[in-house]
């Protein structure tokens, strides 16, 4: 029986640039019950969040082989994480 494959440095970055983009489209929408934050809430908790721990635990790797990717995806990552308060509110 075969082992499930990891996930490469470039499928962990696709994952969060996805995320991100949703995550935008949430707080973009200024409403918490909105199609789009629906929509980033699913997905976070769908393999988002895992894609996050993936990214983090590769850090430093990225980094080295790529600033500039390494860079946006820590961008992308605060994107992220302001969705998540936002949506955090009551």
């Amino acid at each position: 029986m075969s082992q499930p494959e990891k996930p490469t440095d470039a499928m962990v970055l696709s994952n969060i640039n996805a995320l991100a983009i949703q995550a935008q489209s949430c707080l973009d929408s200024e409403y918490q019950r909105s199609d789009n934050c629906l929509l980033f809430t699913h997905q976070y908790k769908n393999g988002g969040f895992e894609s996050m721990e993936l990214f983090k635990d590769r850090l430093a790797v990225i980094f080295k082989k790529d600033p500039d990717e390494g860079l946006k995806a820590t961008e992308q990552i605060i994107i992220i994480g302001n969705a998540v308060v936002f949506l955090a509110r009551s």
